[in-house]
């Protein structure tokens, strides 16, 4: 359950009040999801090659649903293209030397989609809707010679969905390049003879 505010007969309500009013809600939905550690994919979001002509990108099938690990929900509802060619910071992926190879991550972030643009009591602009959104984020670990290359680390803020494998003179991301073995689904047991990897319960059972 949320924390309450009474709010009460005449009672001249400041800007921050209404605002914690909204963020207490949210904050108990996503408590009970940290909580319970219920965190991953839990449905879609998976990464694949660029349909129908590969090229430096990857796309991400939707409707994605993916719970982070402060339990806030990541939604996307239609097929997504990542560019691979570039990490977050604008720094190119590929790779400068014959036998050398690096992997790169898609990881996925929350986001806020800020709209409906007003102009408040001082003149200022702010953006009246808040919407639940989200991002992508392209990762880089190191060059190194093949099979020896190593991913960048997880994140405490983001989701991993595929490690991507790069390669000199590589102008295509091809399903065989990519891994998801380290792919944070939300039910993930390794096992011998069986193994869990699932985003929904009733699946995983």
């Amino acid at each position: 359950m949320a924390n309450r505010r009474d709010y009460f007969f005449r009672q001249r309500v400041t800007e921050a009040e209404l605002d914690d009013g909204f963020a207490e809600l949210e904050k108990a939905d996503q408590n009970l999801a940290a909580e319970l550690g219920f965190t991953g994919v839990l449905a879609n979001a998976v990464v694949s090659q660029h349909a129908p002509v590969p090229d430096l990108s990857a796309d991400v099938s939707g409707p994605g649903a993916v719970l982070d690990q402060l339990g806030q929900r990541i939604f996307f509802s239609a097929l997504q293209n990542v560019n691979v060619a570039q990490d977050d910071g604008g720094v190119s992926t590929s790779v400068s030397a014959a036998g050398q190879e690096k992997i790169v991550t898609v990881f996925v972030k929350f986001d806020r989609g800020l709209s409906d643009p007003r102009v408040d009591g001082n003149s200022l602009t702010v953006f009246f809707r808040r919407d639940e959104s989200f991002k992508f984020i392209v990762a880089q670990g190191a060059q190194a010679p093949a099979g020896t290359a190593l991913p960048p680390p997880l994140r405490s803020d983001a989701i991993l969905l595929a490690d991507i494998t790069r390669t000199f003179g590589q102008t295509q991301v091809l399903n065989a390049n990519i891994s998801t073995a380290r792919r944070q689904d939300a039910l993930v047991a390794g096992g011998s003879p069986r193994s869990i990897r699932r985003g929904k319960t009733l699946e995983a059972v």
